[in-house]
Parts: structure tokens; C-alpha cells; sequence
């Protein structure tokens, strides 16, 4: 049986013409207590709770995004950092503290979000950058929802890609950013061009002074997702990442969904201890000793070559939910052997609107796919009409 919890709440700061400006993602860190809403030209911070109010909020002007390219998803880093990760079309990511004036930062895991303060700023600390001088391929959007059957196959992109500015722009083959998972160590960027490139929270740069300066701050980067005999999945459109599994999990523009393995013992050393204070003039530094993409191995493809998102359940329930431009949700297992040398992705649960009488083409495909912090329940949303949660 099932029940309504709580009760659906609008959120409209009175700013944004949001009907004009969709909502591109939505990031919640509950040791904050704060809702980062992003959209394509700005990016509003809320408390939670029960009287969510508006605290924040970071715009740009027509111009900067038209250099730097639309919005398209954000990571907290967690772990008690007050710190956002905002990617951007233009291959730019850029990194903002949260920072309450006259107040300190709660880093309370369960920290009462009644209590935080009136106001918040976000302050720009670096813009990092991928990839060469490029324009990448336009990706379908909301209005080309009825391509491919019905169904949308793409991840949540706003319609903007921009070229990069070739003068900032890092020397790498990593095209530009448009995916980024992570978590209080590592940040993970996927690219057009099917690279995963892990770079550093802790990166300053001049522009977070206000000068127009870059940071360069890869740590590693890996191998393009792509079979032995088909390198055509194209950009990593979405992206999760698990310490505790040692595996990361990536969307491909193909629809196709890799699971990958991170190789030779890598994560977060037993022992490393973070520097955030040691960084180098020129804003080159960082407070990690771990080095993750490089050592990402293609484990095996899972879902049916139609997945739209990817999201890895709390460690204690080793479960990749994969959700698929059908609608449906499907649930694998994830278990690993000898050490971790090998993943095995069992498929285990298929959790679909179609058991409640709605076609795809009532529901449209998956746009989001979550779990609860415990584990015990995981929560899909469509592109069309429709959010529902189930136990698992």
C-alpha cells in the first residue's frame, strides 16, 4: 500500500521567469541544510526544511552566458565544505563557497535548517577548465521529446552548448564538460568527448578575485567509455561515483550506461591527510593525494541501451539504479570479487509506471533517479509528468 508523504511545495523567489529559464538540477546537502537550484543562468540557494525561504543567490548577465555557456549540473562536495560545483556548455566548471556573513558554517550532519541565517553569498574560488577550442553537437531538449519512438534518450541538457574559449581553455582532449559527480575528495567532470576527468575542490584561481583567469587543476583523467570495436556511446551525459564501491557509474549520449571499476586500490588512502592552505601562486594546487579517473576501468555495459540516468544506492545496499527513456527503472545489484579486481552487476528489480496503467508516452522518460540516505528507498521523476518513490 502506498501513502502520501508530505505535501508538494512551489518554490518561486519572484526573480526568475522560470518558464523561460527551466530548473536544470536540483542539489541538496542536508549537513548544510541548504537546496541548490540551478538553472541555466544562476544558481539560488534555500534552506530546507519545512519554510524553505530563499538565501542566496548567484546570476549572470546575458553576456557571460553567451561566453560561458548555460548551466547544466551541480555537485555539493560534503563531508562538512560549505563548497558547489556548477558545470557549464562552455567546458568551464565553476567552484563557489557558500559563505553565511557574520556566521559560521553548520557542519552539523544534522544541522536544523530553521536555524541558518537570513543570508548567504556565493563566492566564485576558481573556474577550471577542459578540453580544447570546440562546439559540440547540439543535444535534443525538451522540445524533441518525440524522437526516438516517443521517448527522450537524452539526460536533463539544456538546449545551450557554447564553444570554448580557446585562449582559456586547458591543452587536453577532454572536449567540455557536461556531467559531475564527486564527493568530499574527489570531483569528477564528464566530457563530450566520453572522458572522465577528476579535478581538484580545492583549485583557486584569478578569477575568483575577479580577474580573468583560469585554473587548470586536472588530477587525472582516463580512458574514453567505449567498447573494444565501437567508440560511437559519444559524451558522458550524467555521472555517479561511489568511494565505499569503488565504482563510478556514466550515462553516454548513446544511451548506453557504463559501469566502471576503480582499479589497483584507488580512492581516498587510508591516512591522507587534505592541505586546502597549500596552494601554489599560481592557484595550481590541491588537498588531495587521491587519483580516481585514470584508474577507472570499463567493467561491463548495463541497462538496454536506452538508459538517461544513473545513480548509486548508500554502500550498505550495493544497487545501481539505471533509469531508461521508456520510463522505467531498473535495479542492479553490484558486487564485486577477488578484492575488488572484478564488479558483477546483477539485474535484480525493474520498477516501471507501466505496472500503474501509464504508457511512455504518458510519462515520458526518466529524467532523475535518487535514493534515500539510508538506502531503503529510491524516488524517479519523468520528463513529461510525474515523480513517484518506491522501498527497495
Amino acid at each position: 500500500m502506498y501513502f502520501a508523504y508530505a505535501w508538494p511545495k512551489v518554490l518561486a523567489s519572484g526573480m526568475q521567469q522560470r518558464g523561460d529559464e527551466p530548473v536544470v538540477a536540483l542539489e541538496l546537502d542536508a549537513g548544510l541544510g541548504c537546496l541548490a537550484v540551478v538553472m541555466a543562468s544562476s544558481v539560488e540557494i534555500w534552506s530546507t526544511g519545512q519554510h524553505r525561504r530563499l538565501i542566496g543567490r548567484h546570476t549572470r548577465d546575458p553576456e557571460t552566458v553567451a561566453e560561458d555557456g548555460a548551466y547544466l549540473a551541480a555537485r555539493w562536495r560534503g563531508d562538512g565544505f560549505a563548497r558547489l560545483a556548477v558545470v557549464a556548455a562552455g567546458g568551464r566548471a565553476r567552484l563557489f563557497d557558500v559563505v553565511w556573513p557574520n556566521a559560521s558554517t553548520p557542519r552539523d550532519a544534522d544541522a536544523d535548517p530553521a536555524a541558518l541565517p537570513d543570508r548567504c553569498e556565493l563566492i566564485l574560488r576558481a573556474t577550471l577548465t577542459v578540453g580544447p577550442g570546440s562546439i559540440v553537437d547540439m543535444i535534443p531538449t525538451a522540445a524533441d521529446d518525440l524522437l526516438d519512438g516517443g521517448h527522450r534518450r537524452m539526460g536533463s541538457l539544456p538546449p545551450m552548448l557554447s564553444p570554448v574559449n580557446e585562449e582559456s581553455a586547458a591543452p587536453l582532449n577532454d572536449g567540455v564538460c557536461l556531467s559531475v559527480a564527486g564527493d568530499g575528495d574527489v570531483l569528477l567532470l564528464g566530457t563530450s568527448t566520453g572522458h572522465i576527468v577528476q579535478c581538484s575542490w580545492d583549485a583557486r584561481s584569478s578569477a575568483a578575485a575577479g580577474g580573468g583567469g583560469s585554473s587548470h587543476d586536472v588530477v587525472s583523467r582516463g580512458d574514453p567509455c567505449a567498447d573494444g570495436g565501437d567508440h560511437r556511446h559519444g559524451a558522458v551525459i550524467r555521472l555517479d561515483y561511489s568511494t565505499e564501491m569503488r565504482a563510478a557509474a556514466a550515462v553516454m549520449s548513446s544511451g548506453a550506461c557504463a559501469l566502471l571499476r576503480i582499479d589497483d586500490g584507488a580512492g581516498i588512502p587510508p591516512g591522507t591527510e587534505t592541505d586546502d592552505d597549500d596552494d601554489d601562486d599560481d592557484g595550481g594546487g590541491f588537498g588531495f593525494a587521491a587519483v580516481v579517473a585514470e584508474r577507472l576501468r570499463l567493467e561491463r555495459w548495463v541497462g538496454e541501451g536506452d538508459s538517461t540516468c544513473a545513480s548509486f544506492s548508500p554502500p550498505s545496499r550495493r544497487t545501481v539504479a539505471v533509469g531508461a527513456s521508456t520510463g522505467a527503472v531498473r535495479l542492479y545489484r553490484v558486487d564485486a570479487e577477488a578484492d575488488y579486481d572484478v564488479l558483477i552487476a546483477t539485474p535484480w528489480m525493474v520498477l516501471s509506471p507501466a505496472d500503474w496503467g501509464y504508457a511512455p508516452g504518458d510519462t515520458g522518460g526518466c529524467a532523475d533517479v535518487c535514493w534515500m540516505s539510508d538506502g531503503g528507498g529510491v524516488a524517479a521523476g519523468w520528463w513529461r509528468r510525474g515523480v513517484a518513490a518506491w522501498s527497495a
